[in-house]
């Protein structure tokens, strides 16, 4: 097949899934090609060197300001619009390239800027989007949803402060309405949507009320491979270091640990949120927990420090697959999680890893020691994560999932003139 792919990844787990399925696709002698904004990550596992790329301008806004409230509210949907708009005429430039290409059909994936966007619209070929999660933060607490109202205590009434507050924050949620209104049409205009587990399948339903297909991720286990060095007394966690990765719950959870048993948390992440760092930092000095935190580590500290660490431990809220738990079982280490999530799917509890079945730190402190307070339950852990992985979640596997969609997508075609008049989940058809 020839294949245009569309993305506007950042670091991270998601633009790992793009690098490994480009890298696959070509081994396997499909013709690829990839179209991304002239500004998108070009260090984290670059892809010039696989497939050829074309970079086209995309202009986003400038970050909110005001210093009152109605105009920090303006500022701040001015500038949803603005991306809304600049990331359609970015796609409509990309897709005149791609229908003059000759292609046989589109894998895209997500933007950083909305995760969705409008590609599909502008296409003459058949279009699937690799959705790594929806922009949750659009339709999950955190801590509270955008759409809800002021709180009754903290309005201030109908003084002018009250009035200005109230005009402030139907402007704000103006502009998440238009945000939501514009992903759910860009969704229907795909004609598949691939997810990475049955968790962000639920989530496109709930989200969109569009189905989507499970095409599951793969592990390179011929790089992420058990190290020949000792083990070390460490934790190890991975990722952004914001308050949805869960650190401070790590943190908690293994003050709660005998001295004996309590070891330093490490933490490796693409990038961190000052104060959270700072407020992690702070609860590791109040609970005796040696924290460290590196940004930005190369990828073989990255392998290192899965390959020696004593467990890797994964407490993210609601996380669509996590790549993490994988690739610390390829590399012989087992895994403790919160079982909520895909991680449900990706870690079998007394096989690859332990769950906790809430996000008490007791359960997650529970579940640590049940991991390392047996040593034979660790040597038996440490062997099956990586069978686990070999079994199930290898990427060959994974890159034949992800030609058989496409393939199917191809077979779909397009219909002449325009996008797939896409049903939702709730509609009624084939009634007489």
């Amino acid at each position: 097949m020839k294949i245009a792919i569309w993305h506007n990844l950042p670091s991270g787990g998601g633009k790992r899934a793009l690098f490994n399925q480009v890298r696959g696709l070509a081994e396997r002698g499909h013709h690829v090609e990839i179209w991304c904004p002239e500004n998108s990550d070009r260090d984290f596992l670059p892809l010039d060197g696989i497939a050829k790329e074309h970079r086209l301008p995309l202009h986003e806004g400038e970050p909110a300001t005001g210093r009152l409230d109605l105009a920090r509210a303006w500022s701040e949907t001015r500038g949803i619009l603005h991306d809304l708009e600049a990331l359609s005429r970015h796609c409509r430039a990309c897709a005149a390239e791609i229908n003059e290409g000759g292609f046989d059909v589109v894998l895209s994936h997500s933007s950083k800027l909305f995760y969705m966007h409008p590609l599909a619209q502008f296409l003459r070929i058949p279009a699937a989007i690799y959705l790594h999660e929806v922009y949750r933060e659009l339709y999950e607490a955190r801590p509270r949803l955008v759409w809800q109202a002021m709180g009754r205590n903290g309005h201030p009434g109908w003084s002018p402060r009250g009035v200005s507050r109230f005009l402030a924050d139907a402007v704000r949620t103006y502009g998440f309405r238009v945000q939501a209104r514009e992903e759910r049409a860009a969704a229907a205009q795909f004609e598949m949507i691939l997810v990475n587990s049955l968790f962000s399948r639920e989530s496109v339903v709930r989200t969109y009320g569009l189905d989507a297909e499970v095409c599951y991720l793969g592990i390179d286990t011929d790089r992420f491979t058990p190290g020949e060095g000792t083990r070390e007394d460490y934790v190890l966690g991975v990722g952004g270091l914001y308050a949805p990765k869960g650190a401070h719950l790590a943190i908690e959870a293994l003050a709660l640990l005998p001295p004996e048993q309590r070891m330093p948390l490490r933490w490796l992440g693409n990038f961190s949120d000052p104060a959270y760092l700072a407020s992690c930092r702070a609860l590791a000095d109040e609970k005796g927990v040696a924290f460290d935190f590196r940004e930005m580590a190369s990828e073989a500290e990255l392998l290192e420090a899965m390959q020696r660490a004593r467990l890797v431990v994964f407490p993210a809220v609601l996380e669509p697959f996590g790549y993490v738990p994988l690739e610390a079982n390829a590399c012989g280490t087992p895994v403790v999680a919160v079982a909520e999530g895909g991680l449900r799917e990706t870690v079998k509890n007394d096989v690859n890893g332990i769950l906790s079945a809430s996000r008490d730190p007791g359960g997650l402190a529970r579940a640590i020691e049940r991991v390392i307070g047996d040593e034979q339950r660790y040597a038996r852990l440490c062997a099956s994560a990586r069978e686990e992985v070999l079994k199930h979640w290898g990427w060959s596997e994974a890159i034949d999932r992800l030609e058989a969609f496409l393939r199917a997508a191809t077979e779909r075609g397009r219909p002449r003139g325009g996008a797939p008049a896409r049903s939702d989940v709730f509609a009624v058809s084939g009634t007489s």
